[in-house]
């Protein structure tokens, strides 16, 4: 990237992430005495966020929420 000429050129950086739980209850502490399962549903919500910056200051930004059982 340093070494090439990019005089006019605009450049984009893109990133993606997602989250594909939205309950954490699952990861908490609990008592001995007292049961910890949760019930588990069978389509979660997926959420995707995209997100770019270019070498202008630039900044793109995409969320998607999917549900599938697949």
């Amino acid at each position: 990237m340093l070494d090439q000429d990019l005089y006019g050129k605009t450049i984009i950086n893109v990133d993606e992430t997602w989250l594909g739980m939205s309950d954490f209850r699952r990861m908490k502490w609990m008592f001995r005495d007292r049961p910890d399962s949760v019930p588990k549903k069978m389509v979660l919500p997926r959420i995707s966020m995209i997100t770019g910056l270019d070498t202008k200051g630039e900044l793109y930004i995409s969320l998607l929420q999917a549900n599938s059982n697949s």
